[in-house]
């Protein structure tokens, strides 16, 4: 959920810097999270149909990279014969937590895939690193290394440089609706987790009602920073070890639990079939037991055999004693 907020505020600020400064933000975060929740309350695979229509059109902004190319200098990648990799590293850690610890999300989504889950994942995962590479590389091409680290939306102001004679100019609309397309696919998915976990937790079987007040919670949230600037530093420097908990910790502790949980439930239904199956294969007057040896004369009301657990329990013999 604070996912969802994170995003919105990214928007919202991109929305006001960029293309509408007189704005009030809250406008811009209600206006897009209606639509969000629309698509979450129709379900999954109207997101997924959403997506495989809209996808085609984040794609074209390849098609920007190759109009802006005549700017491009190689003399701007310079040596870094003399760079520190743990320092960079450190410094650059929160490119961990975006996008790659965000994907966490999608595990709300694994139940609805049939197939080849593993591959279309990491297949996804690949696919944004080199797009992200390429962006990156691309950036510092045609900006410069000094340029494009000052500018908060560096990709926006190569676009609104782009002039082609005078009828290819004014690319900008084209790069913000791209940008609000992806924004929008990737907002709906972690809206729809919040929802879809919000259900499983209070065992909710109608999302609508819930996915509609979350519309001001998420926006009440997005309200924490006051400033571009100060989310900005906070993506920077605390962003990764806040999705660390999320992203790392919360997720392997819940699959250990599970684990513990189906090994115990395993060893108690092996354990438990074990010991119908050798009570019924016990008998009496010179009959064999399943493991070949003669069951022990009766004594009284009750019979007294030696039974051997089952190689999963992995214990010693015991004697079992059973009421006929």
């Amino acid at each position: 959920m604070h996912l969802s907020a994170l995003i919105i505020r990214n928007l919202g600020d991109f929305m006001k810097v960029t293309l509408m400064p007189r704005t009030p933000i809250t406008v811009l975060h209600v206006m897009s999270l209606f639509i969000i929740c629309y698509a979450v309350i129709k379900g999954v695979e109207t997101i997924a149909r959403a997506t495989q229509l809209l996808l085609p059109l984040v794609m074209t902004f390849l098609f920007i990279f190759f109009v802006a190319l005549y700017e491009w200098n190689w003399d701007r990648f310079q040596g870094m014969f003399r760079m520190n990799v743990w320092t960079r590293m450190k410094e650059t850690r929160s490119l961990l937590a975006f996008p790659y610890m965000d994907s966490v999300v999608f595990m709300m989504l694994f139940p609805y895939v049939r197939s080849k889950i593993k591959v279309s994942f990491i297949l996804g995962v690949v696919v944004a690193t080199l797009l992200l590479s390429l962006i990156v590389f691309f950036t510092i091409g045609v900006l410069g290394v000094t340029r494009a680290s000052h500018e908060t939306y560096s990709l926006f102001l190569i676009v609104s440089e782009i002039h082609i004679g005078t009828f290819f100019e004014n690319l900008e609309s084209t790069i913000a609706l791209i940008l609000l397309v992806a924004i929008f696919i990737k907002l709906s998915v972690a809206y729809y987790g919040a929802v879809l976990g919000l259900c499983q937790l209070f065992r909710v079987n109608d999302r609508s009602w819930l996915a509609i007040s979350l519309i001001l919670l998420i926006s009440g949230l997005a309200l924490g920073f006051d400033d571009v600037l100060e989310n900005m530093e906070f993506s920077n420097k605390y962003y990764f070890e806040y999705m660390l908990l999320y992203a790392i910790i919360f997720p392997s502790l819940l699959i250990f639990l599970t684990w513990m949980k189906q090994s115990k439930g395993n060893k108690r239904q092996v354990l438990q079939c074990d010991m119908v199956h050798s009570f019924h294969c016990c008998s009496f007057g010179g009959q064999y037991r399943h493991d070949g040896s003669k069951a022990k004369k009766r004594e009284g009301n009750w019979v007294i055999y030696n039974y051997r657990f089952s190689w999963f329990c992995r214990l010693d013999k015991h004697f079992l004693r059973a009421k006929i």
